[in-house]
């Protein structure tokens, strides 16, 4: 699950062959043993959801390749499922949502993929969040703030962004450079040079040691600090 999550990161460029991989993986694994019921909860959060979890994970890897078709029946198939508690919450129709916002998203439809993450109710325990990638939802509310920027709603994506830069889940720091990023590139677009230099050197400072995938936002974060320290 981990590395499907990773090879579908939203700010990543990953090649087709990676993302097919990582699909073709998910699609081969076989159904992890259920932890005993008494389990804390980092060791338990994801029983009884393995079906669903499987089932976003494939058609998130679909809509990120382009299968429509194939994204839009796993998101089908989770409206059909229920989680295994009150405790799952909403998460079921949370992550077919991310599935189809996901697609929205790769065909160019912002307004379309930020009406379906805005509806979404995320309800679920807070402690289930620090756990677990799936329920603290990192990933849609990023998307979710790329459609804004994408609509040209700068603020309000602006306020999400900043969301990553907090003390939220810890599955949000996967987030927290490229959040940082993007909220350079709206204070510089605002003409707040000194606000934009300070989120384009967070972002050089954090990944100073990234790995060879990450380079690409630390070459925009450079450009772009060179860029508003040059501006008159």
């Amino acid at each position: 699950a981990s590395a499907a999550l990773l090879a579908a990161l939203p700010y990543l460029s990953t090649s087709p062959e990676q993302l097919r991989a990582a699909r073709a993986a998910v699609a081969r694994a076989p159904e992890p043993p259920e932890p005993p019921a008494a389990s804390t909860v980092f060791l338990s959060v994801h029983r009884g959801l393995h079906r669903q979890i499987r089932a976003y994970l494939l058609g998130l890897l679909s809509a990120r390749l382009g299968d429509a078709g194939a994204a839009a029946r796993y998101a089908s198939a989770l409206d059909t499922m229920s989680g295994p508690g009150a405790e799952a919450g909403s998460l079921p129709r949370d992550l077919a949502a991310g599935i189809r916002a996901e697609s929205a998203m790769r065909a160019g439809r912002p307004a379309e993929a930020l009406a379906l993450l805005a509806a979404s109710r995320r309800e679920r325990w807070y402690e289930l969040a620090t756990a677990s990638p799936f329920f603290a939802q990192s990933r849609e509310r990023f998307v979710q703030a790329e459609a804004l920027a994408a609509l040209g709603r700068d603020p309000e994506a602006a306020e999400l962004y900043r969301s990553f830069t907090g003390e939220g889940s810890p599955f949000d720091l996967t987030y927290s450079a490229p959040a940082a990023l993007r909220l350079g590139a709206i204070a510089e677009r605002a003409g707040r040079r000194e606000e934009a230099a300070d989120h384009y050197a967070r972002v050089l400072e954090a990944w100073a040691d990234a790995d060879g995938e990450l380079q690409p936002i630390l070459r925009e974060a450079r450009k772009g600090l060179e860029r508003v320290k040059r501006e008159p």
